[in-house]
């Protein structure tokens, strides 16, 4: 894989642009993309035509590799796409109904509100509700629970477990 992001592993990407790219510090295929034609042309001194052709180069290496996804795709692929998305229920018929039937998996969904509204309480919810079974509404999951401003309560998580018979 690590190969697969060489800049050389482009083709018509030869030392001397590798070298160019490199000491402008972009080292390899994916931070061709994240830095864009006018980002490379700039700190290369590159022509931005030649600057496009190479991160477009980048681009497609890195879909045809499975390393991106495509930027288009049909109506077809995006439902079977979608097919495998799990939903995780709320615990809350409303906001199962309001989310379509849950929380999606492989996106990211932000809870926002007032101090003292429950969004910690959503987010300790959530954590045990993932972990239940699939028949539950769960997905039979792990958490990984990145806490920013000190609120996660191990102890609220127990309660919560053990209130929808869980250990």
């Amino acid at each position: 894989m690590v190969e697969d992001l060489r800049l050389d592993s482009l083709e018509g990407v030869g030392p001397v642009t590798t070298r160019k790219l490199s000491d402008a510090g972009v080292h390899n295929v994916m931070d061709l993309i994240v830095r864009g034609p006018v980002d490379i042309a700039e700190i290369t001194g590159m022509e931005k035509d030649t600057a496009e052709k190479i991160v477009n180069k980048a681009r497609k290496h890195l879909v045809e590799n499975g390393l991106l996804a495509k930027d288009f795709i049909s109506a077809s692929e995006l439902y079977k796409t979608r097919q495998s998305i799990g939903k995780i229920t709320t615990g809350t018929n409303c906001l199962d109904t309001l989310f379509d039937g849950g929380i999606e998996t492989r996106a990211l969904t932000e809870v926002y509100g007032e101090f003292g509204c429950g969004k910690t309480q959503f987010a300790h919810t959530m954590s045990v509700m993932v972990q239940k079974s699939k028949e539950e509404g769960g997905l039979e999951g792990g958490v990984l629970y990145i806490d920013t401003e000190g609120t996660f309560r191990p102890e609220r998580i127990v309660q919560i477990a053990q209130a929808h018979d869980m250990d």
